[in-house]
């Protein structure tokens, strides 16, 4: 691996290496990808999206009416959905899956090529690796949500804006399209709008006072006219805009119950360390910052930046939701590449030994990752809560009453009365038995999240032991994964029974 050079790599086997992690990359998103289709909605973010995008179809009427998300993504399921119409039938749900995959696949190729263009073609591979291998964003991949696709917006903005840079800092169709792609990012998710600090930074350490404020200005109008493209009825329809944007900023400065925290700095921290990019690739990545204090290299700085600054807004809230993290995953696995180029470079050895040694090293770094990605993948494909909901249907005589918290059986069967809640504490013990419920399912999707910060949560904890001591366990089926945190697919399901 190349130290601080920019020797060449061209030829079959780099072409093969570049490919092997692209298809990688590829079947690690698209592994279990129909999970819980077609009865089963197991994520609960996804069909406010795709149900809107279908609303639109069958109604005309382009407006979303809920703006908890920038639009760019909805209407992206209806383009898609629409196209489907042609070619035959695709589950709506697994269509927007693809589409999220698929932008997945194109960060790892945008990696790629900032890595490439940024240091060394090597580096470029080394990065776009540790992305195709990290289990968060391979993980994220798998749902039809905004995140995956507003990650690849952040990533080409970064990668444009920096190979402006190099081309002196004038205004360019680099720039332009830079400016383009804060727009779809704010399109897609609101927060990351901030990667248009990225531009705007390679303009500020640009010559020419006056020429830097009109750049900058040209910027901010080309993004803000992009969204407004892509969001269109925040305007027309600017009452609902603001107030369900008012809802998201009280959201995450109120908190989320089990999602939030008092120094989530930390808390990003110690999830990137494990399970998120995993140990070995963070230690990379504090050597990358290393060795880049030490170069000072300018170039580098817009994107050090963005990261300063999104790490930091997203730790200044309450709610924590380790999905947010995605947009610095691109740069933080150029740093690891980084780290990793250090190191190689130190070692002490020539010719078959350092190929023997790189090579043992590299997947020493990714078989730990690979194997929560297959964890990951193997319990969301076979979930407890579809296999909850057949053994209901198989034992559970019909007419019986279920009192049901979040993250539990899903489908129920029809035949029964069904009361859903957040969480069975949300009801005394009594109060289950006054209304005649025959099973309580409880679902570690709920209960972790208290008894994983019990000195959050302590009333609700003991809540839950005094059900769990009242009435015992019929049927339990036992959860599967490596983020404890994230049992809402695969969770522990426990059946207990009140007579």
């Amino acid at each position: 691996m190349e130290t601080g050079s920019r020797q060449r790599t061209d030829g079959f086997p780099y072409l093969v290496a570049l490919l092997m992690v692209l298809v990688a990359g590829a079947a690690l998103r698209f592994w279990g990808l129909k999970f819980g289709l077609p009865a089963a909605l197991l994520h609960l973010d996804e069909p406010p999206i795709v149900l809107r995008a279908q609303r639109i179809l069958e109604t005309g009427d382009w407006n979303p009416h809920w703006f908890h998300y920038p639009s760019l993504y909805i209407y992206v399921q209806v383009a898609l959905q629409s196209a489907m119409r042609f070619v035959g039938r695709v589950d709506p749900f697994l269509l927007a899956r693809i589409s999220t995959a698929v932008a997945g696949i194109l960060t790892i190729w945008v990696t790629w090529a900032l890595g490439s263009r940024m240091y060394s073609r090597t580096v470029g591979l080394v990065s776009a690796l540790f992305l195709a291998v990290n289990f968060l964003h391979a993980r994220e991949s798998h749902f039809a949500t905004v995140d995956g696709m507003a990650t690849l917006w952040v990533s080409l903005c970064i990668y444009l804006s920096l190979r402006a840079s190099r081309e002196g800092g004038n205004w360019s169709r680099d720039f332009l399209l830079a400016a383009v792609m804060v727009g779809l990012a704010a399109g897609t998710k609101y927060n990351a709008a901030l990667v248009g600090v990225v531009p705007l930074a390679v303009v500020a350490m640009g010559r020419g006072r006056w020429s830097r404020w009109i750049q900058g200005g040209r910027i901010i109008a080309v993004a803000m006219a992009v969204f407004l493209a892509s969001t269109p009825y925040a305007v027309a329809d600017w009452a609902t805009f603001l107030g369900d944007v008012r809802f998201e900023i009280g959201h995450y400065r109120e908190g989320h119950f089990g999602f939030e925290g008092d120094f989530n700095a930390g808390y990003f921290a110690g999830y990137l360390f494990s399970p998120g990019m995993g140990e070995g690739v963070v230690i990379l990545v504090l050597l990358g910052l290393v060795r880049w204090a030490f170069s000072r290299e300018r170039v580098f700085v817009p994107a050090l930046v963005f990261l300063a600054l999104y790490y930091a807004s997203i730790s200044a809230v309450r709610v924590n939701f380790v999905r947010n993290l995605l947009p610095v995953l691109p740069v933080l696995c150029l740093l690891g590449a980084r780290g990793l180029d250090l190191v190689l470079g130190r070692l002490p050895l020539e010719g078959r030994l350092r190929t023997v040694t790189v090579v043992a090293l590299v997947t020493g770094l990714v078989v730990l990752p690979l194997w929560r990605i297959g964890v990951h993948d193997r319990a969301i494909s076979n979930s407890t809560r579809v296999a909850a909901g057949e053994w209901i249907e198989q034992h559970v005589p019909a007419g019986s009453t279920l009192a049901i918290e979040l993250y539990g059986p899903d489908p129920i069967p029809p035949g029964y009365r069904v009361i859903r809640l957040l969480h069975l504490p949300d009801r005394p013990v009594r109060w289950y038995e006054e209304q005649g419920v025959d099973y309580l399912i409880a679902s570690s999707g709920a209960y972790e999240m208290a008894y994983s910060n019990r000195a959050r949560y302590p009333e609700i904890v003991r809540q839950y032991e005094e059900i769990f001591r009242r009435f015992p366990v019929v049927m339990e089926f036992e959860g599967e994964g490596v983020d404890p945190l994230y049992s809402s697919i695969c969770p522990t399901i426990r059946m207990l029974g009140t007579h």
